[in-house]
């Protein structure tokens, strides 16, 4: 029994062999935001995989492959096209979720993968750290710009930057407390939006003893 199951297998193997030495070729596409605006996504991985189907209706897996879009959102895979196959394209979108597309057989043009299909709108956060030298100022942190193009950010006292989040607050401000956001513009076109409330919870200058 178990030869036979070997060499079934070895057959099999041997087919699939056959067939993906006779069929190499380029499967490419392109990572836009959404089907409204299709602006690229640079520099995000996709990944790929190839199934073969058999006469009998089976398919195997015979190729699995993962790369990263271009600066235009391009991408490309070396893979086995024809009828006998198809695919599976997948990534992750701008709010996280695992996204993915399959193919029937090779597409005669480039594929579109949307990764903010749902909306323009992707995730942000926004939190801050009193200043360790100056009470009045407050750091600001946003993850989220290592993937951005640019940032506008509100500070609530009427002031607003593109280049720093850091800011120095009047004293009576920071008692009242102050309603902080900032809007995020991504890499790939999606806009994100995030806000704080920022209050002076330093104490006041004390002392205790003990014995």
């Amino acid at each position: 029994m178990k030869t036979k199951i070997l060499l079934f297998t070895s057959l099999m193997f041997l087919q699939l062999a056959l067939v993906k030495a006779q069929t190499s070729g380029v499967l490419y596409g392109t990572l836009i935001d959404n089907f409204l605006n299709y602006n690229p996504t640079p520099n995000h991985e996709v990944k790929q995989k190839t199934y073969y189907i058999d006469s009998l209706g089976l398919s195997a897996t015979v190729l699995i492959d993962s790369t990263f879009s271009d600066s235009l959102g391009a991408f490309s895979f070396n893979t086995f096209l024809g009828t006998s196959y198809y695919y599976e394209l997948s990534t992750f979108d701008c709010y996280g979720n695992y996204i993915y597309q399959s193919y029937l057989q090779s597409p005669s043009s480039s594929i579109y993968l949307a990764t903010c299909s749902s909306g323009n709108m992707c995730p942000a956060t926004l939190s801050f750290v009193m200043d360790t030298v100056n009470a009045n100022t407050v750091n600001f942190i946003c993850p989220e710009l290592a993937n951005a193009s640019s940032y506008t950010i509100y500070y609530g006292d009427g002031t607003s930057s593109s280049n720093t989040l850091s800011h120095t607050y009047s004293s009576n401000d920071l008692m009242l407390g102050v309603f902080v956001s900032i809007d995020v513009f991504y890499n790939n076109g999606c806009t994100g939006y995030a806000n704080t409330y920022v209050m002076n919870v330093n104490p006041v200058n004390c002392s205790n003893y003990f014995t």
